[in-house]
């Protein structure tokens, strides 16, 4: 996550109220930009708008606000609006049976299933159709992660260019193994894996 100096926080938040109450509703991320940019200027000409969105979902997975469900909307208001949610409630929804830690990080609460990658390559590799049968709640179509067990394989990331099949070939991984895995092009939901 990305460390934000409280003057800003404050200032955000202070931007986020004004814009609410102007508009009569939770204020786009534009809105609240362009409220920031009017109030303060934009003395920070290194914070633009892509930086400004990147703050607000930042601050969004600190549970310091309320996002609508396409995370164009945000207020600190949201508890009484239809479905604006804490980041936290959204993840619980998403992912029942984890948590996050304190680095972000997914976590395995003790009655979740969880995958051994060690196991599962070993699995995947087999023939003996017991296995198969005795593990095929890995393959039941509900996504897991892995148990977080350590291991001495080479980490491998899928680096790509938006468009090129990427997400494409993370769902047939994820169909092909039971076991979720992640994107760093969105910070709405996304966790390190």
């Amino acid at each position: 996550m990305v460390y934000i100096p409280g003057i800003i926080r404050n200032k955000l938040m202070e931007c986020m109220d004004i814009a609410e109450e102007l508009k009569g509703k939770p204020p786009t991320g534009m809105d609240i930009y362009i409220v920031s940019c009017e109030k303060y200027g934009n003395k920070h000409e290194y914070i633009q708008y892509p930086w400004f969105v990147a703050f607000l979902q930042n601050m969004y997975r600190e549970d310091k606000f309320y996002a609508d469900p396409n995370f164009t909307c945000w207020t600190h208001r949201g508890g009484d609006k239809e479905g604006f949610e804490l980041f936290s409630d959204r993840f619980r929804k998403f992912y029942p049976g984890y948590v996050l830690d304190k680095n972000m990080r997914v976590r395995a609460l003790p009655e979740t299933k969880v995958v051994n990658l060690e196991f599962l390559y070993g699995l995947l590799r087999s023939k003996d159709e017991k296995a198969w049968e005795a593990n095929k709640w890995i393959f039941d179509g509900q996504m897991r992660f892995l148990d977080g067990q350590k291991n001495d394989w080479n980490k491998v990331a899928f680096a790509s260019f938006p468009r090129s099949g990427n997400s494409f070939l993370r769902k047939y991984l994820e169909m092909l193994t039971g076991v979720t895995t992640g994107s760093d092009n969105t910070l709405h939901l996304n966790v390190i894996l």
